[in-house]
């Protein structure tokens, strides 16, 4: 009998950056976005919201708390002073497709301020393990096969970012001025299942390095950097 196992397709994986502020070492506090009183119907792409505070960047992504857990893409920068409409397309969707289900006064959705970094096309993880072999001593036989035993030394887990430069946003400004510095950064990393739905968060303490930003004469310009998790080891959470 073949053997038995559950098929996963994954989907694109997300990735999310953000400078902390000089001498920061924690994740940034989150934002509470908040439905304001007029509610949205289902197919809206603007939902009203209260003032939350902070700018919501273009393509932050969102999930609303009410029962449906409504996901959205913001497709325009939120100016932060008053209420206002949030302009918002389905995460799940074609381009331009409204909120999936109504949502109602007091429906909410947290923000991590970290920014989507728009155009990955490949983000590999990898620890960088180092490592010896320690080989046992053996006596009395010329023909013997030692078999080593590695050993790891340390390890440097990062992320090898490379895709599209998107001119538009704080995130690549701050990219290209603090990358190769001292500054610390946050970043996530998400591995979504064949729904869609997040089985796997990796996240931590970074820094941005080996910025590469490749201006061809002609063709799409390109940027590559490393996000270096610094201190320990990132935190990897499942899905329950």
């Amino acid at each position: 009998m073949p053997l038995k196992y559950t098929q996963v397709e994954g989907r694109p994986t997300g990735l999310f950056l953000a400078l902390l502020a000089a001498g920061a070492s924690t994740a940034p506090t989150d934002v509470t976005v908040t439905v304001d009183t007029a509610g949205a119907s289902a197919g809206a792409t603007a939902i009203p919201i209260t003032d939350p505070g902070t700018d919501i960047p273009k393509n932050t992504i969102l999930t609303f708390d009410d029962a449906n857990s409504v996901k959205v893409v913001v497709t325009s920068t939120f100016s932060s002073g008053s209420a206002g409409n949030l302009a918002v397309e389905a995460y799940d969707g074609a381009d331009g497709d409204g909120i999936s289900a109504a949502l109602a006064s007091g429906d909410a959705a947290a923000w991590d301020q970290l920014y989507t970094v728009v155009g990955t096309e490949n983000g590999p993880f990898t620890n960088n393990a180092q490592t010896q072999d320690l080989q046992a001593v053996v006596y009395g036989s010329s023909s013997a096969i030692n078999v080593g035993t590695p050993q790891v030394q340390s390890t440097a887990p990062q992320i090898a970012r490379s895709g599209l430069y998107l001119a538009d946003g704080q995130l690549v400004q701050d990219i290209i001025q603090y990358a190769d510095t001292n500054r610390n950064w946050w970043a996530k990393q998400t591995v979504p299942d064949s729904d869609g739905a997040i089985f796997m968060t990796r996240e931590g303490l970074c820094r941005v390095t080996d910025l590469n930003q490749d201006l061809p004469a002609d063709g799409l310009i390109r940027l590559s950097y490393n996000i270096r998790f610094v201190s320990a080891v990132p935190t990897v959470t499942y899905a329950a």
